[in-house]
């Protein structure tokens, strides 16, 4: 089978060109039979994500039940779809251990249409970062914060960062592929708007949370600091997803990572710990940076005599 690393090219970015519009067919259709809901349903076809209690709550709009049933199965239809697409590429990352197919592919080997995807993930890099399942990352993120406990968010950071180390680590065989793809297709990758945004969020409850207790110093900017330790939390994954680091050097970066921005905002009554913190953080750093030489030399001494 022939596989491509990047974006076949398809519009800019591998992305087809936006379905076109329908309001210029509905202007034929009688108003009163067309309502806003089913408009929206029309002009919003390859989207997943149409909130019908949105669309419920808006001031003078009416609802007719069919309308209702219409949203929902095309909300069920659409959110089938989406796994029946992310099932199949996560088989093909499995089999093959990259994400270096095509779209075509993909679509072959998901039974559907070759637009399909892309209507649905707009693009392979939308496919690869719908993979992450963020909404997943977040519940299971959650667990480990309320583990922490509420009223340590400084802990809480650590939890966050552990539990998605944790994650990664356990299903390597297709996150490394996946990380890797993204910041391939995207060298400059923070993992997208949408993901971005979820991971700084997640990493803000904790900073939030420290300070409200007292732990951090005065005057911060929290969306800038919990930006800040996403994208050292992103260097370490990058790493990771080539190769460069094992699982242990990315737990062990991670909670670097997160000591390092930690003593830079701490307030003084706790900043002790949190540089020791880091330095036994920087220490486990080292370690198994020397581990993971060896085991390299190990391994290409190994390739030199076969």
């Amino acid at each position: 089978m022939t596989r491509r690393t990047l974006l076949e090219p398809r519009g800019s970015g591998g992305a087809i060109p936006s379905l076109p519009s329908r309001a210029s067919s509905a202007s034929h259709v009688d108003g009163e039979r067309l309502n806003t809901v089913f408009y929206k349903i029309l002009c919003n076809r390859a989207s997943s994500s149409l909130d019908v209690a949105t669309l419920q709550e808006s001031p003078g709009q009416s609802i007719e039940t069919g309308d209702m049933e219409r949203v929902s199965k095309r909300q069920q239809r659409s959110t089938e779809m989406r796994s029946k697409i992310l099932a199949a590429a996560r088989a093909l990352i499995l089999e093959f251990g990259s994400t270096e197919f095509a779209m075509a592919e993909l679509a072959d080997a998901a039974g559907v249409a070759l637009v399909t995807p892309y209507n649905h993930f707009d693009s392979k890099a939308g496919v690869l970062a719908a993979l992450l399942d963020l909404e997943h990352a977040q519940a299971n993120a959650r667990e480990y914060l309320d583990d922490a406990g509420s009223d340590d968010g400084l802990a809480m950071l650590e939890a966050f960062g552990r539990s998605r180390c944790e994650i990664y680590a356990a299903e390597s065989g297709l996150f490394r592929p996946v990380f890797a793809g993204l910041f391939t297709l995207d060298p400059h990758s923070q993992l997208g708007p949408v993901g971005r945004q979820l991971a700084v969020n997640m990493w803000r409850r904790g900073f939030d949370v420290a300070a409200d207790h007292g732990d951090l110093r005065a005057d911060l900017d929290l969306e800038l600091v919990a930006a800040k330790m996403h994208d050292l939390f992103v260097a370490a994954l990058r790493s990771w997803s080539l190769g460069h680091h094992d699982d242990d050097l990315l737990r062990a970066d991670t909670d670097f990572a997160i000591g390092l921005v930690v003593v830079s905002v701490v307030a003084e009554p706790r900043r002790s710990e949190w540089i020791d913190r880091m330095a036994d953080a920087q220490a486990r750093v080292v370690v198994a940076s020397r581990r993971a030489l060896v085991d390299q030399r190990v391994s290409e001494d190994s390739s030199a005599r076969l």
